[in-house]
């Protein structure tokens, strides 16, 4: 199954774009929370464009890794 992430101010929030993966939505919200923090801190001029890049890519490391442990409880 492919799924296709958007992070950054106008995306969708993650419990929206992920809500049908099977990763529970509590965990979902926390992922969003960290999306969001990251975008803040961006737009604050508190990140530069390479630590956002590297925040977003740790971040898109823990939503495939749940990801793949909400697969793993529907086998």
């Amino acid at each position: 199954m492919k799924t296709t992430v958007t992070l950054g101010l106008l995306a969708d929030s993650l419990v929206e774009q992920l809500r049908d993966t099977g990763i529970p939505e509590q965990e979902l919200k926390i992922l969003d929370q960290f999306a969001d923090a990251i975008s803040l801190l961006k737009i604050h001029g508190m990140l530069s464009d390479k630590a956002t890049e590297s925040a977003r890519k740790k971040l898109m490391t823990k939503i495939r890794a749940e990801f793949k442990k909400a697969n793993r409880r529907t086998k």
